[in-house]
């Protein structure tokens, strides 16, 4: 990965959008005008070319992720600029007034960090010397790292993120070049808005589809046990992707939606138990499927071509039909908000996670911080476990695996649906919310 870091010498940045709002984290367009900027300020030939190869490298790239500290916006204040003029050939002022709306940063680095594998020139961004106004001073390195940084808020390119900053499109260096020979920026139209999203938003930007489970002969509600329940997210499972494919949704996005690909852009199959205490469970009638903000189009078409789906089973026999299902009382059970949670279905933990299938405080502390942090949640301050009282059915790949029940407490309110652990996506780790709404 290629990690560009930048260090601003005070702690506040004027960059702000064409609509006067904060550019905040400074977007990745700002970044590489900059760099090409302090190129040719530098009058070096050789320089000049290895920014306009690095420029033309990343405006091809997908955006990258930003790591960077909060900022405030003040309020405006009037800033005095000397102009050099002559009196007796100039017209204009000799002080000229500008109107300054800063960022105070409460931190003064930022990190971009391109999932790429090389790049032309790591040299070329020690020309950047400012970014935003002309009185942001900053310095730059650039680095080939394997894992990214820590310790910053991260920005992560996706849908539906309230941040939204400029990306460059095929073309952008052109463009520059043309802003540089005629100073005219308006030029300057080779990019898009893309929308940013904290982290830890993203969890809240994901979107779900709900069906109930309808006997083929009534509309009486089908039960699968909940011991069944990754039988039946493998058979829900089976009738999305199928549809999906007759949608004519291309291979590659089929592919990561199946969970062959990126697996933080595969779709969920979340089977919802009708009693959230698993020793008194009364059966699946529901099922939600959930999709990551970046494949969240997906929903919006399985919402409209699911309903009066059959599911079958691995013979062919059909079992029952999906209908649209409804928010009640359950429901909210699993997408409502809250700080105590309380597996469903047990949840299936990594290998070694266990010593003689036995569980001690510190290997388990341990796991839960790396198991939600994988799901995108907070670290609980509370875990306790249990042993499941029943079998339940795991996939063949996921059998050997050790599986328990767990309850978990967060500091502060955290959305459902909440899943954990390695079957997270095929009907285990389940939580439901513990306060009855």
């Amino acid at each position: 990965m290629l990690q560009v870091t930048v260090e601003f010498l005070n702690n506040q940045y004027g960059g702000l959008k064409s609509n006067k709002t904060p550019d905040w984290p400074p977007s990745v367009t700002r970044l590489l005008q900059a760099v090409l900027a302090g190129a040719y300020d530098s009058y070096d030939p050789q320089a000049i070319e290895l920014a306009r190869k690095t420029v033309n490298h990343l405006e091809a790239q997908k955006p990258p992720e930003i790591y960077a500290a909060p900022s405030i916006h003040t309020s405006g204040f009037n800033h005095f600029v000397h102009n050099n003029v002559v009196k007796e050939f100039d017209h204009e002022e000799e002080n000229r007034t500008k109107v300054c709306n800063p960022s105070r940063l409460s931190g003064q680095t930022v990190v971009y960090v391109w999932n790429v594998a090389d790049t032309p020139s790591l040299s070329a961004f020690d020309f950047l010397h400012h970014l935003g106004r002309g009185e942001d001073f900053v310095f730059a390195r650039a680095e080939m790292v394997d894992t990214p940084p820590t310790g910053l808020p991260r920005y992560v390119p996706t849908k539906g993120g309230l941040t939204i900053l400029d990306v460059p499109l095929a073309g952008f260096l052109s463009d520059l070049d043309v802003v540089h020979r005629t100073r005219a920026r308006s030029e300057l139209t080779s990019m898009m808005p893309q929308s940013y999203a904290l982290e830890e938003h993203i969890r809240a930007l994901r979107q779900y589809a709900l069906f109930g489970l309808q006997q083929l002969e009534s509309e009486k509600f089908y039960i699968y046990p909940t011991t069944d329940a990754a039988i039946a997210a493998a058979q829900v499972r089976h009738a999305a992707l199928k549809v999906l494919e007759r949608e004519e949704v291309p291979d590659a996005v089929l592919r990561e939606l199946a969970g062959h690909g990126d697996p933080k852009l595969k779709l969920q199959f979340l089977p919802l138990a009708s009693d959230v205490a698993h020793e008194h469970a009364t059966g699946i009638r529901r099922v939600a499927i959930v999709a990551p903000p970046a494949t969240s189009d997906a929903i919006q078409l399985l919402k409209n071509v699911l309903p009066g789906r059959v599911l079958t089973d691995t013979t062919g026999r059909e079992v029952c039909r999906l209908v649209v299902g409804k928010v009640d009382s359950v429901v909210q059970r699993y997408v409502g908000q809250g700080t105590e949670f309380e597996t469903v279905t047990p949840v299936v933990w990594y290998e070694g996670a266990t010593k003689n299938h036995k569980v001690n405080q510190s290997r388990l502390e341990r796991v839960a911080r790396e198991m939600f942090a994988d799901a995108g949640l907070p670290t609980p301050i509370a875990v306790s476990v249990s042993q499941p009282r029943e079998q339940f059915f795991a996939p063949a790949h996921l059998r050997r695996l050790p599986a328990f029940h767990l309850r978990v407490r967060f500091a502060e309110e955290v959305k459902g649906i909440v899943t954990a652990g390695l079957g997270a996506a095929s009907g285990l780790g389940i939580f439901a919310n513990l306060a009855r709404s």
